[in-house]
């Protein structure tokens, strides 16, 4: 989902073949790379199609409804969480698909995609709890 054409291409692949998409795209961070350069880790932040995206997702929502494809999202922010361990797996796995599933439910409701387009429906794949 980098570009709207793009997802577009991959949601005609998904609706035949897999059916799931990433809930956030990481992107760059212009100013920091024009003040700072390449940093390492990389600086970026979390594209979640719907809010503040450099890009009009608005024609893949409509290919969406247009395929009658339900977007099935299944995404964890456990490498991107505050609240990390570097010696604990389990406590940076707990909560993560949650979080990330939160945060583009938010995105959608908050960018007015549910508004738009009232006819779409999404699925949240792998809450944690079969994990658990």
């Amino acid at each position: 989902m980098r570009e709207p054409q793009a997802a577009i291409d991959e949601l005609k692949y998904a609706v035949n073949e897999i059916g799931l998409i990433s809930g956030f795209a990481r992107r760059p961070i212009p100013r920091i790379e024009r003040e700072h350069g390449t940093l390492s880790p990389p600086v970026y932040r979390l594209d979640h199609y719907a809010l503040d995206s450099d890009d009009d997702y608005d024609p893949f929502w409509q290919a969406c409804v247009d395929l009658r494809f339900a977007p099935s999202i299944h995404s964890s922010v456990q490498y991107h969480d505050l609240s990390r361990s570097i010696s604990n797996y389990q406590y940076n796995h707990i909560n993560g698909m949650a979080k990330a599933h939160e945060a583009m439910a938010k995105a959608l409701f908050l960018g007015g995609v549910t508004h738009r387009f009232p006819q779409l429906r999404f699925g949240f794949l792998d809450g944690g709890v079969a994990w658990a």
